[in-house]
């Protein structure tokens, strides 16, 4: 993940802060359905899946802020490294950059080589 990428990401993530000062129930709808808050999964689950879903259907950067978002919300780098795994798996040659992505985030922030 580039520099660029992060600086890019936290900017939006501030523009829909800034957004959503104006619709604050639709904003606290999209947050609890999200992976901000338990609901009938665990917000774990939730980065997970989205972490799946990143290395499936984003462009570059994506997977690896949700590895972040997934190994601060308490999952561990066995749980992060079996889900790139499976999204890897399911979405075939196509994921092979964001999955090469998110395992090195992954070893940068568990600081561990990848286990593959």
């Amino acid at each position: 993940m580039q520099k660029d990428d992060v600086e890019n990401y936290f900017r939006i993530i501030e523009e829909i802060g800034e957004y959503g000062s104006h619709i604050p129930d639709r904003l606290k709808s999209f947050s609890t359905t999200s992976n901000r808050e338990e609901g009938t999964l665990p917000k774990e689950t939730k980065h997970l899946i989205a972490l799946a879903i990143a290395i499936n259907i984003q462009g570059s950067g994506c997977s690896a802020v949700h590895v972040n978002d997934a190994i601060k919300s308490g999952c561990d780098k066995h749980a992060v490294l079996e889900t790139i795994g499976v999204a890897a798996l399911m979405g075939g040659s196509r994921t092979i950059k964001n999955s090469k992505e998110a395992v090195e985030q992954l070893a940068r922030i568990t600081r561990h080589q990848p286990a593959w």
